[in-house]
């Protein structure tokens, strides 16, 4: 079964093969070519049933000239004939390309057609076959005693070339059908791409964004698939350190609902485990405190001890002072 282009090739006679290929190939390069006209064809009839531009046109501005302050007010109707123009000139330009885009597919078409490809096809048969096939494919001839009397063409290379003929626009044909095969899957598949892409901007367009945003409505079905956010348990844990970031998510936004039996005692393991870190550290940092106030009072109690000692001393040095002094008044 002919399904493929070489396939096609393949039912050529061996000596044609090569120099049809390319023939063939270009065969199947004017229906691509084809159908992409066709494809901007639709486009712009497109453009002018629903009243819009195509990007060729829709640069097109209207001209816009500085006017003076004073000559402001009065410059309305010549604006609005400057938008008229630009606008009658658009229009124009849109209905002159569809013209020339039907024009166009249509002579692309009549390329395709037998009438046309075929003559070209069997002048490359022939012109072929008198300058390669045929000097290189004679055999002698020989008379009843078998002597050679000349040369002729090899009787099944004149077949060859009698086939080739006869058949080359039938497999011309079925090259051509099964590339516009290909063009017509190519283009259900873009449009049925571009109508999900439409109905998929219809129905966001329906959502209303003013009581719900994206994001809200991510983090909601994330909630209903039991799925805890990373970092959500690191947020709680400094929430509940601080006093104000639970309170302020929860101002925020509405509380996300019940997590599964799974993922709470994941959630309890994770806050066990938090705690414990903690109370560890807490225990470290208050043993490290007391270790440090026994190391301080020895030399403190030290310090008092050799006060006192001064003190002593100087009450007794005082008072053997006054003893003096009042000896030398009694003299």
């Amino acid at each position: 079964m002919v399904t493929t282009f070489d396939d096609c090739v393949g039912l050529l006679p061996v000596d044609y093969r090569d120099r049809l290929r390319p023939e063939f190939s270009f065969l199947t390069l004017l229906v691509s070519k084809e159908a992409s006209v066709y494809e901007s064809l639709q486009k712009l009839r497109h453009h002018k049933a629903v009243g819009s531009w195509p990007p060729q046109l829709n640069g097109v501005r209207v001209p816009n000239f500085q006017l003076t302050k004073e000559f402001g007010g009065n410059s309305q109707q010549y604006t609005q004939r400057l938008t008229q123009l630009t606008t009658g000139y658009k229009t124009e330009a849109l209905d002159t390309a569809i013209m020339m885009k039907s024009a166009e597919h249509e002579y692309l078409g009549g390329q395709l057609l037998t009438e046309a490809y075929s003559p070209p096809l069997i002048a490359k048969i022939k012109e072929h076959y008198k300058s390669t096939v045929e000097p290189s494919a004679k055999v002698p001839t020989l008379d009843r005693s078998g002597a050679i009397t000349g040369f002729s063409v090899n009787p099944g290379s004149k077949r060859e070339y009698e086939r080739a003929i006869r058949d080359v626009s039938a497999f011309a044909g079925r090259v051509i059908y099964l590339q516009r095969e290909v063009e017509r899957k190519r283009a259900e598949k873009s449009a049925k791409k571009s109508s999900l892409k439409d109905q998929a901007d219809v129905e966001m367009g329906d959502v209303s964004l003013s009581t719900s945003s994206v994001g809200d409505q991510v983090r909601a079905e994330i909630a209903k698939l039991g799925i805890v956010p990373k970092g959500k348990a690191e947020s709680s844990a400094t929430g509940k350190k601080s006093g104000t970031g639970t309170t302020s998510s929860t101002k925020n936004r509405q509380l996300p609902k019940p997590l599964g039996k799974s993922s709470q005692a994941a959630q309890a393991r994770k806050r066990a485990h938090i705690k414990a870190t903690h109370d560890k550290a807490k225990a470290r940092k208050s043993d490290a405190k007391g270790k440090g106030k026994d190391k301080a009072a020895t030399p403190a109690q030290s310090g008092s001890s050799s006060l006192g000692k001064r003190h002593k001393r100087t009450d007794s040095n005082a008072t053997t002072s006054g003893k003096a002094k009042k000896s030398q008044t009694s003299k």
